[in-house]
């Protein structure tokens, strides 16, 4: 893939989050920075923090261009590691708690991470005792919350740093910051490649467009191991001196408590949890006005959803990304219908195109659909496996999304549906085949498409539609047991099971999965 152009490089902001806290931090030292729980962090108390383990991480030989993978949930150390990382100019490797040990296998061997930081518990699983059964392990691995047989202990290797000088630079603005692992068509995670530059040049239009300053309280639900939560828990709130009020575990009640409670003004998340705020009984009795903006996005945005919040005074609007391409739509002050029923007005700088989905190098006419191309300066580096790269971007940087859309007249975008096969559950992108993958290894499997079926709750729910062997029987339970025997992340387990004597197929033999949609999502 070639680099980023001229015009790209020119629009980056040189500089990191890092620069900006040292802006900020003499006046707003003493301000609380981060909200967990019961702990209140300052700013000036949370840095202390960051730099002790910098130190301590820098002792035990993680250095520059190292990778610190951290699989922990929405919590106070999550930001230690991800500033500590940065501080000493090794890369963040942010994985999903959800992940069991085939995804974590994969994607510590990929990035050949020298730290992995989890939990010692979290939601009643226990994660080093899934580590320590995999073949292979970082070098070095710490437990947040206890300490665990022949691993390190997160506060101690924290202490440990206390007085210590820092002897390592931190991260510049244009080096590998990030990999991001995200699910595509393929059955392997894809390492997604962001510096300081692509990240926070995403978010400084963000906080143009919506006039974000430190008076603002973030609510952060969407967990910091995800895209979201990273730019919007983990980076926005100390690129401007804000306070961020984590949430660990969803709960509509608790939610709306903290936003009464803190003074949450702004929050990004999936469409569940805005439809849950409104909805929900458990919410209804806290006044959560102060809630200015709500940006959604991450799975499909019923335009009912938006116009709720907007009549309840929140400024919700709809947006348009991806873990390759952060933010490529979505505003603020847009016309308040375009922002319930389109995808959000493209932000300046990004270019993008509708294309011919079946060959990209056609341009379609003005509004009609097509699979959506893109690029700008907010476009990720690349893939760690650079043998994606060419399926993905072309020679003149430009990303196939393989979504498919239309842009009117005023620059607004709607996203209609999706070349990739893949699901969309609660925000998170499930890969088709992985599930798939693992049902066939089940004996009682004969053939097996996997799709994702509408659903108001979740978006997306994984139904998978088998054809048993002949004498047997597959069952929801049977199937549920396998999927938890071979590893496999919860959110991944089929959610529906539907048998068929035969899959509908084209003339070549493809399973024609358009028609499983349209008949189990009527």
């Amino acid at each position: 893939m070639t680099t980023m152009s001229q015009e790209w490089s020119a629009a980056w902001p040189g500089r990191t989050v890092l620069d900006c806290i040292a802006s900020y931090l003499p006046q707003r030292g003493d301000a609380v920075a981060v909200v967990d729980g019961a702990r209140r962090l300052s700013f000036t108390a949370l840095l202390e923090d960051v730099g002790a383990f910098a130190a301590g991480m820098e002792a035990i030989g993680v250095g520059p261009g190292d990778v610190v993978s951290m699989q922990l949930p929405n919590c106070a150390e999550a930001l230690v590691v991800h500033l500590a990382a940065l501080r000493i100019g090794a890369v963040v490797n942010p994985v999903i708690p959800i992940y069991r040990e085939r995804e974590l296998a994969f994607i510590l061997a990929d990035t050949g991470a020298r730290l992995l930081v989890i939990p010692r518990r979290h939601r009643g699983f226990d994660f080093p005792s899934m580590v320590a059964a995999l073949p292979h392990r970082p070098p070095h691995v710490a437990v947040v919350g206890g300490a665990a047989a022949g691993f390190l202990d997160f506060a101690a290797l924290r202490e440990s740093g206390r007085g210590r000088q820092i002897t390592a630079a931190p991260i510049a603005p244009d080096a590998l910051s990030y990999l991001l692992y995200t699910s595509g068509t393929e059955s392997n995670p894809k390492g997604v490649r962001h510096s300081q530059n692509t990240l926070l040049f995403d978010l400084l239009a963000t906080i143009r467009m919506n006039a974000i300053t430190a008076d603002d309280v973030f609510f952060a639900p969407s967990p910091v191991t995800h895209i979201t939560g990273l730019l919007y828990a983990l980076l926005l709130p100390f690129v401007v001196g804000s306070k961020v009020c984590l949430m660990d575990r969803w709960n509509a009640g608790e939610a709306a408590a903290m936003i009464e409670r803190e003074g949450c003004t702004w929050t990004a998340g999936a469409t569940p949890f805005l439809r849950d705020l409104l909805d929900d009984p458990a919410a209804a009795g806290h006044d959560i006005s102060c809630l200015r903006i709500f940006r959604c996005g991450g799975a499909d945005v019923p335009p009912a959803v938006i116009r709720a919040a907007q009549a309840r005074g929140i400024n919700a609007y709809r947006s348009y990304g991806s873990t390759e391409h952060p933010t490529i739509s979505g505003t603020s002050d847009g016309d308040p219908l375009k922002n319930a029923e389109t995808d959000g007005k493209v932000h300046p700088h990004i270019e993008i195109r509708i294309t011919d989905p079946d060959e990209t190098t056609r341009d379609m006419p003005p509004g009609a659909e097509g699979e959506i191309i893109t690029r700008g300066p907010d476009r990720c580096l690349g893939y760690r496996d650079a043998g994606l790269d060419r399926a993905a971007f072309d020679a003149e940087g430009w990303y196939r999304s393989g979504d498919l859309g239309r842009v009117d007249g005023e620059g607004y975008i709607t996203i209609t549906g999706r070349k990739k096969d893949i699901i969309i559950r609660k925000g998170e992108n499930i890969s088709a085949r992985e599930v798939e993958d693992v049902l066939a290894d089940m004996a009682e499997v004969a053939a097996v498409a996997v799709v994702g079926v509408r659903d108001p709750e979740r978006g997306e729910r994984v139904c998978a539609v088998i054809v048993p062997r002949e004498g047997c029987t597959v069952t929801m339970a049977r199937m549920t047991a396998h999927f938890a025997a071979a590893g496999v992340a919860r959110q991944k387990f089929p959610e529906q099971l539907e048998l068929r004597a035969a899959l509908p197929v084209t003339a070549s033999g493809k399973v024609r999965k358009n028609v499983l949609r349209d008949e189990l999502s009527v």
